[in-house]
């Protein structure tokens, strides 16, 4: 069943460009771009702008949610594709992305099959020119037939009368599948945000316990403010429907989670494996260090660490020296030094994680400040120990 994840990443680096620049022709017509196709993980990315405006489309940034939204004239056909994100929409219905939209030299790169599919265009490759013939809007194979402008998170009534609109939501557990039922009423030419839509397809649905939201699809619409009176259905919700529920979806979907797993902890190990060498091999890095008082006004040394090795962390010991608000030392009458030993015990820190720890300066009584933080000893819950050398 679905594994608990976003299917978005923060940054996808695009790994190699074409050999060879490609060609692609809209209708027989030359695309010209400002920023060559490239080639990304075995899929053709194009250059936003100029692809979708090709094809027909009218070209929008939303530069606040990084996401590319392109529609037709009529306003009832609208593809909406967030950077990063591995599924994108067609009408407001997800589609799954074998590679998602990046950013190369300013432009945005979009998958240029998923555009031709959506569109229910044809696409052919001869070497490097690709041929691409459109077909009519209500050819395409997710046209609604609808005068609604539909991305992944509102709809517009592109009418000149009130809609009532009727959509469903789709969702699953590791037992049932699950159908909810909305409407929003529009004023002509108003917009309305979508139930859950800040949600993408495998993100949990907030308030029910491992439950994983699917997709949405527009069912119909209705005249007026009564959603039984004069129902017009979708031309594309039984496709809809049946895709989002059918075994492929889950699948790919599913497979689709275990890739974007095995890239970010690959990433974040790396991640790791850098900031261990920037911090000269001591396995915990003090990322932060403050004074606090407690309820009897004693100051409290407060550490805070991340721990940059691949292992869980169960003990650590740390000194550091104590300074009054002159600037000068604060010594332990018991010990004659400013140096303070700390000792941790009975915790787990795992890999990648921040904690912050405290100690009582009891016999520090004046510290306002802590100098030369040092780890010196570090357990490991494998049973092994570092030492600093």
């Amino acid at each position: 069943m679905l594994l608990t994840i976003l299917l978005f990443v923060t940054a996808v680096p695009v790994s190699s460009a074409a050999s060879a620049s490609k060609a692609i022709y809209v209708n027989g017509t030359k695309v010209q771009y400002a920023q060559e196709p490239i080639s990304e993980n075995g899929t053709t990315l194009v250059s936003a702008r100029e692809t979708i405006e090709a094809l027909g489309l009218k070209f929008q940034w939303d530069k606040s949610s990084k996401r590319i939204i392109g529609t037709s004239d009529s306003g009832e056909t609208t593809i909406a594709i967030v950077i990063g994100e591995y599924t994108a929409t067609i009408n407001g219905m997800y589609l799954i992305l074998g590679t998602p939209a990046v950013e190369k030299n300013g432009r945005v790169m979009l998958p240029l099959r998923f555009l031709t599919d959506s569109l229910g265009a044809s696409l052919t490759t001869k070497g490097n020119t690709t041929l691409i013939k459109t077909v009519a809007e209500n050819k395409g194979p997710y046209y609604t037939g609808l005068p609604l402008e539909i991305t992944n998170t509102y709809v517009k009534n592109r009418s000149k009368q009130t809609l009532t609109v009727n959509y469903e939501e789709f969702s699953s557990n590791d037992t049932h599948n699950f159908t909810y039922s909305h409407s929003v009423t529009l004023e002509p030419g108003k917009k309305g945000a979508f139930n859950l839509y800040k949600l993408i397809p495998g993100d949990a649905v907030p308030g029910e316990d491992d439950t994983y939201y699917l997709g949405r699809a527009v069912k119909s619409i209705s005249m007026g403010a009564d959603d039984t009176e004069n129902v017009t259905e979708s031309k594309s919700y039984n496709k809809a429907h049946k895709y989002i529920f059918s075994g492929d979806f889950e699948n790919t979907l599913t497979a689709l989670f275990k890739k974007v797993i095995e890239e970010q902890t690959a990433r974040f190990k790396q991640e790791l494996k850098q900031e261990l060498i920037k911090n000269k091999y001591v396995p915990l890095k003090v990322v932060d260090s403050f004074i606090t008082y407690s309820v009897l006004d004693t100051p409290e040394a407060n550490i805070r660490v991340a721990n940059l090795t691949e292992k869980k962390i169960v003990s650590f010991d740390v000194t550091f020296k104590c300074y009054d608000n002159y600037g000068d030392p604060v010594i332990d009458p018991t010990s004659g030094s400013s140096l303070f030993k700390g000792i941790t015990r009975t915790f787990e820190l795992s890999s990648g994680d921040y904690a912050t720890f405290t100690w009582d300066l009891l016999w520090q009584d004046n510290t306002s400040s802590l100098r030369n933080i040092t780890i010196t000893k570090v357990a490991y819950s494998d049973g092994t120990v570092w030492k600093r050398k």
